[in-house]
């Protein structure tokens, strides 16, 4: 429902690589996978990014590790708030993997939504591809994310 609601297109469980199973799959000219668990620190954020790791090869796109909010707490810096922990695919020294990163949010003025970017290789928006121009200044749409997360959960709660 949140990813509805951020208007990013989506597929659940969209393939199995020798059974690991990504949540989902978000649409788009940077498409990616995306991990869903119950995490809260860096750490846990780091373990449930491993699953993926061993599987990057026949993925072949990246994938973002989310957990039980929209903003997750990986103390940025830059001011900026993140989603959770972005795998950026690629070949590194000769290894094809994810370059694991906070994944900052950000508004696409391009095609006014919300994106995310690596926080330190490609700054491309996901899902959209736009080049990402505003890095320098911090993101204020911590309060917009959270109250699509509440609409989200009111909508899916389950009532008897």
């Amino acid at each position: 429902m949140f990813f509805d609601l951020i208007e990013w297109r989506w597929t659940y469980e969209p393939v199995d690589v020798d059974g690991y199973i990504p949540d989902f799959l978000i649409h788009g000219p940077n498409a990616f996978y995306v991990e869903v668990g119950p995490v809260l620190t860096l750490a846990e954020f780091q373990a449930k990014a491993e699953k993926a790791d061993r599987a990057s090869t026949e993925l072949g796109r990246d994938v973002l590790v989310v957990g039980i909010s929209p903003i997750a707490d990986l103390r940025l810096d830059s001011g900026h708030i993140a989603a959770g922990l972005l795998g950026e695919y690629g070949t590194y020294e000769g290894e094809t993997t994810l370059d694991w990163a906070a994944a900052p949010w950000a508004w696409c003025r391009t095609c006014q939504r919300f994106a995310i970017y690596h926080g330190y290789q490609s700054y491309d928006h996901r899902p959209c591809g736009e080049a990402g121009h505003d890095r320098e200044n911090p993101f204020a749409g911590a309060v917009q994310l959270e109250d699509l997360w509440a609409e989200a959960g009111n909508t899916v709660q389950w009532r008897p």
